[in-house]
């Protein structure tokens, strides 16, 4: 937290998504760092990145795109104005 900010872990019904191509069994892997983007496209804004070994939690997919679960190591940040 600091005078603009507030840092929050993201509620456990938060889907996030990655290009299933990078998706194993559950497991990231790419020889580069994958995005994590907050809907199934490119147009999507990135939220984060997974690299090369790190699993994730599948709840489903559209098209080219796997919807995972919030990565353990993953939080999201709220104008401070907005929070009480």
């Amino acid at each position: 937290m600091d005078n603009e900010w507030v840092e929050i872990v993201p509620p456990t019904n938060v889907d996030f998504w990655v290009l299933g191509d990078y998706v194993k069994g559950g497991v990231i892997q790419s020889r580069q760092k994958v995005n994590v983007r907050s809907g199934p496209g490119i147009n999507f804004a990135i939220v984060g990145q997974l690299v090369s070994g790190d699993t994730v939690t599948l709840r489903g997919a559209m098209q080219d795109w796997v919807k995972i679960a919030p990565p353990e190591n993953c939080s999201l940040w709220i104008s401070r104005a907005l929070v009480q």
